[in-house]
């Protein structure tokens, strides 16, 4: 137990005792000179031993910054991740909601007749889909069906009426047709 460290920088368990002493005088159990009264070479050695403490306690103070920067870098750069991820749902979710919009109208104009039904995504964000399609009908009734060639059972029933009616097909009148090979 002579050569155990102490809480003191550099000194060991009898240094301690003797500088614990205070009275400056050296107890008479031990046989050492106060503090004071130490060789050069034992200065020199408790210097290189708390300059070497000191080294180490700087080391592992740059260690714990280190890791603590990595750690609130590490957290700032979750709570990015967390911001943007929120940013894409929201656009994900607009998105979305368009592509609903877009749905629907299409819908509306496909029961009402439009030649093409993208063509009356030109409403926009009208509250009244149906009465948008409507007035968009009657400013441009280009876009829209005549009612002479469609009739509109249904959404997903649609029957046509033709000017003439296709005739039937017969076997008989392609074989008095001329062929070109045939010649």
């Amino acid at each position: 137990m002579p050569d155990e460290q102490n809480p003191q920088v550099g000194t060991t368990s009898a240094q301690a005792a003797t500088q614990g002493s205070g009275t400056g005088a050296a107890p008479a159990s031990t046989g050492q000179a106060p503090e004071g009264d130490l060789s050069p070479e034992e200065l020199r050695a408790q210097l290189k031993e708390a300059r070497r403490e000191a080294a180490k306690h700087r080391t592992e103070k740059n260690e714990v910054e280190k890791k603590l920067k990595v750690f609130e870098d590490a957290q700032l750069t979750e709570s990015d991740r967390i911001k943007k991820e929120a940013e894409e749902a929201k656009a994900a979710l607009a998105q979305a909601k368009a592509e609903a919009r877009n749905a629907k109208i299409e819908a509306a104009a496909t029961k009402l007749g439009f030649h093409d039904p993208a063509d009356a995504l030109v409403i926009g964000d009208a509250e009244d889909i149906e009465t948008a399609l409507q007035e968009l009908a009657k400013k441009k009734p280009y876009l829209v069906k005549s009612s002479e060639t469609i009739t509109t059972t249904s959404p997903s029933n649609v029957t046509r009426s033709a000017a003439k009616p296709a005739p039937a097909f017969d076997p008989e009148s392609l074989r008095n047709e001329p062929w070109p090979w045939k010649k």
